[in-house]
């Protein structure tokens, strides 16, 4: 695929891998994407019952979808990372909730 790619293509998809390299390696940036996908609802059924609604609900998704891609052109495992970062903002987010209902 990289072959039939003129220089200025090549260039371009050079500076892509190593813009999703630098989301990958910067741990604000991922938070961000997580609360993203979790915002267009990516691990979730898109169906609303409501044709229109559901027609909304896959665009959000693939946009979402696209990113991850992205990411994953440049670290298969990039979708495990996001969903580790995902996963430990909950816990932390959970444990703040807890101690500020401690307070009350």
């Amino acid at each position: 695929m990289v072959d039939g790619l003129n220089r200025k293509q090549r260039r371009m998809l050079q500076q892509m891998e190593n813009d999703a390299r630098a989301v990958l390696a910067h741990p604000p940036t991922l938070r961000f994407l997580c609360r993203m996908l979790n915002e267009v609802r990516y691990f979730e059924n898109p169906f609303a019952g409501n044709s229109n609604t559901t027609f909304v609900n896959v665009g959000e998704q693939e946009a979402g979808r696209k990113i991850v891609r992205a990411l994953e052109s440049v670290d298969p495992d990039a979708l495990l990372v996001l969903l580790a970062t995902a996963s430990k903002n909950r816990s932390l987010n959970s444990a703040e909730n807890e101690e500020s209902s401690d307070e009350d």
